[in-house]
């Protein structure tokens, strides 16, 4: 899981983690996002709630996902610190998803190097 392979194992005070829960299959609810929340609270990863998916649809649109998905869901983000939120998500320095097979396809080790360079930079300025 990214929380254990990311932030828990990287413990850096400079990287910021969130989860957005959306509901995209049977059994998704809010319910079921609050229970799965608790093991991020303990990791100390915020968590929210997006019923109406308006999150993932406005990242839909920022990157490109596979086989023509509209909606972002089962997806991780990678931002530097000159990353500027205004009314839609800027593009991430990085980013794998769990959509489907491509190059993108989630890989904890991959991800974890994008976020250790981005760290990385903000050692050297």
């Amino acid at each position: 899981m990214i929380r254990d392979q990311v932030h828990l194992k990287l413990n850096d005070k400079r990287l910021a983690t969130f989860s957005v829960f959306i509901p995209m299959v049977l059994g998704d609810g809010k319910t079921s996002a609050e229970e799965s929340a608790k093991a991020m609270k303990k990791a100390g990863i915020p968590s929210y709630w997006d019923g109406r998916r308006q999150l993932g649809k406005a990242y839909g649109k920022v990157v490109e996902l596979p086989t023509g998905k509209k909606l972002a869901w089962d997806i991780y983000f990678v931002y530097g610190p000159e990353a500027v939120w205004g009314g839609t998500p800027p593009k991430p320095a990085y980013w794998m998803h769990q959509l489907g097979s491509d190059e993108r396809c989630l890989d904890a080790d991959k991800f974890r190097a994008a976020v250790e360079k981005e760290l990385g930079a903000i050692k050297s300025k």
